[in-house]
């Protein structure tokens, strides 16, 4: 659905779209696939929120720009950010407002589904990749008007979704997806753990845990490669971000299974140890 909105509303060689770093990095991929232009308002350092001055100038003062990409919640990061920001960007905008809402079972905030009704210009983007644990199916949805809606069914490939990927998202959806929400709920679970474990000072190398609304915990560390590269050699992965903007020092640690975050935080834990024993030598 990244691609289809940037295929449908900007063009070529002259339009661009906006996106607010760090954040997911299809949206710069799917424009430049497309020769669209990426305009980059990185988040505000403090609680990783839309820069909204920013946001609202870039779109006043550039008449290309068409699409506003909003990860909500973000990735890497892990936060919501303010629906009241999001609202008053929708309302200022002549373009389209996209709501990326690929991590938003994972929160106890408002799904902007609800709220597509009440604007002509928000398109509101989820998936089964992450908590119906589908990735392999590439499926998503797109919500927006029904004028949008049209236009999406007529650009779209005409066998866009064949029959297995269709019947086993049918499957997930049963019962109320009850399937999904109790594994929603463990995993909430076995996140409040984590957080836990990591803050509670045991592990010399970690600076910084920051709040979570997905299914990941982006930790800051004191020597974040070497424990990526060492966690890595013992079989767990994690992402580096450190290259990303506002991610100095930081991994993004997906929240799996109690074993598996076991394992992770009994690696970890060695890692410290030995890390704390080489500088004191």
């Amino acid at each position: 659905a990244i691609d289809l909105a940037i295929r449908i509303f900007c063009r070529p060689g002259v339009d661009k779209i906006l996106q607010c770093p760090p954040t997911y990095g299809m949206y710069k991929v799917s424009a430049m696939t497309n020769d669209v232009g990426v305009v980059n308002i990185p988040l505000l350092k403090e609680g990783y929120q839309l820069d909204e001055r920013g946001i609202l100038a870039a779109i006043s003062a550039d008449p290309t720009i068409k699409i506003v990409f909003v990860c909500n919640p973000n990735n890497p990061t892990g936060n919501l950010v303010s629906s009241q920001t999001i609202t008053k960007i929708a309302k200022s905008f002549n373009g389209i407002v996209v709501v990326d809402e690929a991590y938003v079972d994972f929160t106890n905030g408002e799904s902007w589904c609800s709220r597509v009704k009440d604007f002509q210009n928000v398109i509101v983007m989820q998936t089964f990749s992450k908590s119906f644990g589908l990735a392999a199916a590439r499926l998503g949805m797109a919500y927006s008007t029904p004028q949008i809606i049209s236009i999406f069914n007529k650009v779209k490939a005409p066998y866009n979704i064949n029959k297995m990927t269709a019947d086993v998202a049918l499957k997930a959806l049963s019962n109320n997806a009850s399937e999904m929400r109790s594994k929603v709920s463990a995993l909430l679970s076995e996140r409040a753990n984590l957080i836990s474990l990591l803050s509670s000072g045991i592990f010399s190398t970690v600076v910084k845990v920051h709040p979570s609304d997905s299914n990941f915990l982006l930790v800051q560390f004191t020597h974040p490669n070497e424990i990526y590269q060492m966690l890595a050699d013992a079989g767990v992965v994690v992402r580096n971000r450190t290259t990303q903007p506002l991610c100095d020092g930081c991994l993004r640690i997906t929240v799996g299974s109690p074993t598996e975050n076991y394992i992770l935080v009994s690696k970890l834990y060695e890692i410290s140890k030995k890390l704390a024993g080489n500088a004191k030598l």
